[in-house]
């Protein structure tokens, strides 16, 4: 007697296990990767939801926040000095050859630093496309000026010039 029912327990418990594991969906079957997904930030997102999706990537409050470019820093009117951190992202079509000018002018237009930024990524797309860069400046002669982001148009026709402008305030 004993020995059935210790067989009919060890029947029902495979049982129940064998069911359990039919009804459990594999990772390919609801389309899982198993590596986790990295952000711009240099942080990493996993897998979430039912049905395995990528948890999305946070996103940083943006200074400037258009359709083409996002500059996260610096925020307008910052108190700035030099070295300055210029980072953000920008549409595939901002760059050409991975990269579009930069330009640092006083209040008097004056322009104090040109460099290219250059995208750390792939910018053959039409997804943005992080940069990040340092831009050197001498000290100038008035209390503010404007950061200069232009799209890079190498064709020259006025129709695909763009620029957007980040007021600053230089420090001592």
């Amino acid at each position: 007697m004993k020995k059935v029912f210790l067989g009919a327990a060890v029947l029902l418990i495979l049982l129940g296990v064998g069911i359990f594991f039919s009804r459990q969906k594999t990772n390919e079957e609801v389309g899982c990767t198993m590596e986790a997904k990295l952000c711009p930030d240099g942080s990493s997102v996993g897998r979430s939801g039912p049905k395995c999706e990528f948890a999305p990537c946070p996103t940083p409050q943006a200074a400037i926040n258009n359709e083409a470019i996002r500059i996260f820093e610096p925020l307008p009117n910052t108190l700035i000095q030099s070295p300055i951190i210029l980072r953000g992202e920008a549409r595939g079509s901002w760059y050409f050859e991975a990269s579009f000018p930069v330009s640092l002018v006083d209040a008097r237009g004056k322009e104090l630093a040109r460099m290219p930024v250059s995208a750390q990524g792939e910018w053959m797309t039409t997804n943005l496309v992080p940069f990040e860069a340092s831009l050197s400046f001498p000290k100038p002669d008035t209390s503010t000026g404007e950061l200069v982001f232009k799209k890079d148009n190498p064709s020259g026709l006025p129709e695909n010039d763009a620029e957007v402008r980040v007021p600053v305030r230089f420090g001592p």
